[in-house]
């Protein structure tokens, strides 16, 4: 659910910073330099690995910022945030460039779509253009969802188009359609829309895809939930300046220097605050000015003390001039955090946005884009920490697993790993292996992933010598864009399947099965190697093939590789990665 979590500045432990002896206090002195902005290129270090903070972010918070608001119309959709029948829970009016944000759960004992439509009014059709989007769901795991749903919006967009003729209506998400949402699961949609009329944008959800919305009642408003209505604010210029010492801003604190921004519920004509700000970006300069050359190193984590509220943005660094609704900007978009559990799950984890050196009379701007994440608790802290060019490994040590961060992540195309130690090869997620015997070793009933090479569109094969030591299933993984998209080969005795992943654990295509021929045995090794040839993937367990697959829709031409581990517990002995002609 989208929740708030605010938490007092915690000042004993300000103190701490008194102490932090690479701080310096000298002032930078004003200068006409224009700032140069950061290259995600340039920025050294594991983008997005998770980091442990000395003391919680919100304590470190000793900066506002100042903002500029661009008007702009955000339909918003979160209240009811949990559906308990098939009926309306929002509806808003608009014209022209618009955002939808909706973030619905169903809470009834049948499945249900939940959609958005856009009805047409008028006597004339309506040209309706979606410029950029990002959907997730249906979906149990509510922070996982309200990151990938940023992580699509931010990435690379390709336009849809399409016309609503005069007195009709239709879903604004066609992929909607194809699977209803299950008891408790989510399902999470951001668009930005440019129409060339006016149309009704109604959310909520139906036992039929081919149900006219109009003949839904509207729901009855219950407790939870960020609200509902029309907004008057899409994006958030926000600007602050570093000097020499550590500065700290919290994003989306609804405090004064950030305020909610308002608008109207047109269901019942009242004025609303949108509590969390979700579906504004935060356009984000963070100008670095100091005296001396100086390391500079920045973060995202929670801007509260809780140990058990998540936060799981996602957020693109770009070097270019930001770009207001919609437009086609460029730039890395990041998964914060990247690696570990996959969310920020109390206040004193963070992740690690890169390293940069900056010297005097040369400026530098870190742009980012950032949008209060569904599913997640705020405010967020964004960090930008200057330390001494010489800081030694002690001052370091403050931030755990630093060092580790600092370090590029970035597999070959060919490698052989034996597992008899932690290597840079993987990026682990979840829960890590330990590594004991010769072997990596999982030997509780745990989730967890291991991501490596590069994610270029190269044909190659990877090969991993695994055992089950209990009943259960394997994962290889390839052209993987992220967790839960690309390409799996399933093991799971007696059989193996070649899947599609398409965003989550409920959404995916079976494109193979074939018998694992009674090769993969509880307690025993067995080799497993999948293959990837443009759109022809093949599996091997001991070198005898034993599927073959053609994904007709050549989906996913480029990713990563991997595997996972699915509750069994396992053991890994060997993994090599060969590139392909």
């Amino acid at each position: 659910m989208i929740e708030l979590f605010m938490q007092k500045e915690m000042l004993f432990i300000l103190v701490l910073l008194s102490c932090l002896t690479y701080w310096t206090t000298s002032a930078q002195a004003a200068t006409d330099s224009v700032a140069i902005p950061i290259a995600p290129s340039e920025l050294k270090g594991h983008v997005g690995a998770m980091v442990t903070l000395p003391a919680a972010g919100s304590a470190f918070v000793n900066k506002e910022f100042s903002y500029t608001d661009i008007p702009g119309q955000l339909v918003f959709s979160d209240h009811p945030e949990y559906l308990d029948a098939a009926g309306i829970a929002s509806r808003s009016t608009v014209n022209g460039a618009f955002r939808i944000y909706t973030y619905h759960v169903n809470r009834t004992d049948r499945p249900i779509y939940i959609l958005t439509w856009l009805v047409n009014r008028t006597e004339q059709p309506v040209t309706v253009r979606v410029i950029r989007e990002g959907l997730s769901g249906p979906e149990v795991n509510y922070g996982y969802n309200g990151q990938t749903v940023l992580q699509e919006y931010f990435g690379t967009q390709q336009e849809r188009v399409f016309t609503i003729p005069p007195g009709e209506f239709r879903i604004a998400d066609p992929q909607l359609t194809y699977k209803p949402a299950k008891t408790q699961q989510l399902v999470h949609g951001i668009y930005d829309v440019v129409t060339d009329g006016p149309v009704d944008v109604l959310v909520g959800g139906a036992y039929q895809t081919e149900t006219d919305p109009d003949t839904l009642p509207l729901l009855e408003v219950s407790k939870g939930g960020a609200g509902r209505g029309l907004f008057t604010v899409t994006e958030r210029h926000a600007e602050f300046t570093v000097n020499d010492r550590l500065a700290v801003v919290r994003l989306a604190s609804g405090r004064t220097e950030d305020p909610w921004v308002t608008g109207v519920d047109q269901i019942d004509n009242t004025s609303v605050e949108l509590k969390g700000n979700y579906g504004v970006v935060y356009h984000i300069d963070v100008t670095v000015q100091v005296s001396e050359p100086r390391r500079v190193r920045f973060y995202m984590a929670p801007g509260f003390t809780s140990t058990t509220c998540p936060m799981a943005p996602a957020i693109r660094i770009s070097d270019e001039e930001h770009v207001y609704y919609g437009g086609d900007e460029k730039g890395l978009v990041v998964r914060v955090p990247t690696n570990g559990a996959l969310t920020l799950k109390n206040g004193t984890q963070a992740a690690f946005l890169g390293e940069i050196i900056v010297y005097p009379e040369q400026p530098r701007v870190l742009r980012l884009d950032f949008m209060p994440p569904g599913g997640s608790c705020l405010p967020a802290a964004l960090l930008a920490w200057p330390v001494a060019m010489d800081v030694s490994a002690a001052q370091d040590g403050l931030i755990k697993g630093l060092q580790e961060a600092l370090q590029p992540w970035n597999p070959p195309a060919e490698f052989t790993d034996d597992f008899k130690q932690k290597s840079a090869l993987w990026s682990w997620a979840l829960n890590e292996p330990a590594f004991s015997a010769g072997y990596a070793e999982w030997p509780d009933q745990v989730y967890a992933y291991g991501i490596s090479g590069p994610p270029d569109g190269r044909n190659n094969a990877l090969t991993v010598r695994a055992r089950l030591d209990a009943s259960g299933s394997f994962r290889l993984l390839t052209r993987l864009i992220h967790h839960w998209e690309g390409y799996s080969a399933l093991i799971s005795p007696p059989y193996v399947y070649l899947q599609r992943l398409e965003g989550n654990s409920d959404n995916l295509t079976v494109l193979a099965t074939g018998s694992l021929q009674g090769k993969v045995r509880v307690g025993e090794w067995f080799t497993a190697q999948l293959v990837a040839e443009g759109n022809r993937f093949s599996v091997y367990i001991d070198d005898a093939l034993v599927l073959e697959a053609i994904d007709p829709e050549d989906r996913y031409q480029q990713g990563r590789v991997g595997f996972r581990v699915n509750y069994t517990p396992t053991s890994i002995s060997y993994a090599a990665l060969e590139q392909l002609p």
